[in-house]
């Protein structure tokens, strides 16, 4: 419900709520040239403001996060991390105003514009203070040629995600009404949310196998094996139990009005685990500057995703879109794990991890069955996830030897780079 009356703060009407999230994902997709061809006149007036101040916030951001490369490039992600929990405590504080009536939609927004641009500005000057990066435009004629030389297959790579990741919504938007993309884009934003915190763990290790790949590939092995381990261990019951209980998390979360997107949830989650192993590996062939290989599976993933959205969403709807997204992760995660394991350096999937598996599966099925408990089922969850970890480090899936390796090998390798 804390999503939906948050919504419901800012705009009292249930399918105006629906038009803005419908175009405001339009937009950050396909570009301010193409909204006409979308419909986007026939939005209300207040909500092409919105849409439009968003995407003044989304080139802001774009910006920020180049500027956020800086810091990682150099391992101080520190500096990153402080930056964004400023940002995401005073964000909360302008929800709770809204919450609280004090705000209304336009105020929110803008202040959200603004906020981002603040953050930029600091950002800018820390950085020049920090490693004498300064914010003024030169042109550079070499260094452009050369830098367009071997950042086109990334452009084109980023090209290609979008597509594979948000197209399904535009055409949702095509095809079906606005209470369907709203549907979807309330599942979206849930797997979104846990993929964050998927991509956190390896956003730390990035910069480090990025050095050690010509160096100690033995060392590259164990950090990749272990974040295969952990992303199996960690989210694949987590994947389980969404997946099982969407029609409670969409209620939860969303509202009654929100649960006809419970099944496709249930098959969008799954795009969580598999791209947490794809990235594992899709990621090192990056950093092993095989580009154009890297260039080429995203766009088998965009090609793929389009084709199967054509020809799935007119039947299923939302439940066609998550199929394809699904299908074109498991599709990717083949592509770079084989490619990775032939080329870069060999990560297979360890025979402990059938344990994990397991475990997951038999618990998920405790789970299930504490329906008929007399308690509230994120309590019984969170029971059954502590013993989950128990019978983890009972049964050696995961030790604390495993755990202080990884860090001691990432702190070990900070040190020597600093």
């Amino acid at each position: 419900m804390i999503c939906k009356d948050y919504c419901e703060g800012i705009i009292n009407d249930y399918d105006k709520i629906i038009a803005y999230e419908s175009c405001s994902h339009t937009i950050k997709k396909i570009g301010y040239d193409q909204i006409n061809s979308i419909g986007f006149t026939n939005k209300p007036t207040d909500v092409k403001i919105v849409v439009i101040l968003l995407g003044c916030n989304t080139v802001l951001s774009s910006f920020m996060t180049f500027y956020y490369s800086v810091y990682r490039a150099f391992e101080q992600m520190k500096f990153e991390a402080g930056f964004k929990m400023a940002f995401n405590a005073l964000s909360v504080g302008m929800v709770i105003a809204v919450l609280a009536g004090h705000w209304q939609l336009h105020t929110f927004v803008v202040g959200t514009v603004l906020l981002t641009l603040i953050n930029l500005i600091v950002l800018l000057r820390m950085l020049g203070r920090t490693h004498q990066v300064q914010g003024g435009a030169q042109i550079d004629l070499p260094f452009i040629r050369q830098t367009f030389r071997h950042a086109i297959p990334l452009a084109l790579s980023t090209v290609f995600i979008s597509i594979y990741f948000s197209l399904d919504t535009v055409m949702l938007s095509f095809w079906k009404d606005n209470r369907t993309v709203g549907w979807y884009t309330a599942d979206y934003r849930i797997v979104l949310l846990i993929m964050t915190f998927v991509g956190l763990f390896y956003t730390a290790t990035f910069p480090v196998i990025s050095r050690l790949l010509n160096k100690d590939r033995e060392a590259v092995r164990v950090i990749l094996a272990m974040s295969l381990r952990i992303i199996v261990t960690l989210v694949l019951p987590a994947t389980i139990a969404i997946s099982l209980l969407a029609p409670q998390f969409i209620v939860l979360l969303f509202g009654e009005s929100f649960k006809p997107g419970a099944l496709a949830l249930a098959i969008l989650v799954w795009t969580v685990f598999l791209s947490g192993l794809s990235v594992v590996y899709s990621q090192t062939v990056l950093v092993s500057r095989h580009k154009v290989v890297y260039a080429i599976g995203t766009a088998i993933g965009a090609v793929l995703n389009t084709v199967l959205n054509f020809l799935l969403i007119p039947q299923w709807s939302l439940d066609g879109a998550a199929i394809a997204t699904v299908v074109t992760e498991l599709v990717l995660l083949v592509y770079f794990a084989i490619y990775c394991n032939r080329r870069v350096v060999n990560v297979p999937l360890e025979k402990r991890l059938i344990v994990p598996i397991a475990l997951s599966l038999a618990l998920i099925q405790l789970f299930m069955w504490s329906h008929s408990w007399p308690v509230h089922f994120l309590i019984s969850g969170t029971a059954i996830g502590a013993l989950y970890f128990v019978l983890l480090f009972a049964t050696k899936s995961v030790t604390t030897h495993d755990i202080t390796d990884v860090v001691r090998s990432l702190r070990s390798k900070e040190s020597d780079a600093s």
